[in-house]
């Protein structure tokens, strides 16, 4: 499980911030995204009774801009796997705090 953080709006600039390894198909995790509101945002992704955290700046073209949150299994290949290529995914809850926007 990684966090992508882009850096850019349009443009294909990232950071990669690694969680858990191991994670296989078909198993449930917790994952939360946190806003400290001093510039920082924090990852946090549960498995199997381990906990990893990042800690990322809220890139600079994105300070005080209107952004989205979005949920879903996106393609994370430059070289797509053929017919087997591709994902799954199932929530099970989605939860917007008190205070976000």
């Amino acid at each position: 499980v990684n966090v992508v953080v882009k850096q850019v709006q349009k443009g294909t600039d990232r950071i990669y911030y690694p969680l858990l390894e191991g994670v296989p198909m078909n198993a449930r995790f917790d994952y939360s995204i946190t806003d400290r509101g001093d510039g920082t945002m924090v990852f946090t992704a549960s498995w199997n009774g381990i906990t990893k955290q990042a800690i990322a700046p809220v890139p600079v073209a994105f300070k005080g801009a209107n952004v989205r949150f979005q949920a879903g299994d996106y393609q994370q290949s430059d070289k797509p796997g053929g017919s087997d290529d591709g994902g799954r995914i199932t929530f099970h809850t989605l939860t917007q705090s008190p205070g976000a926007g």
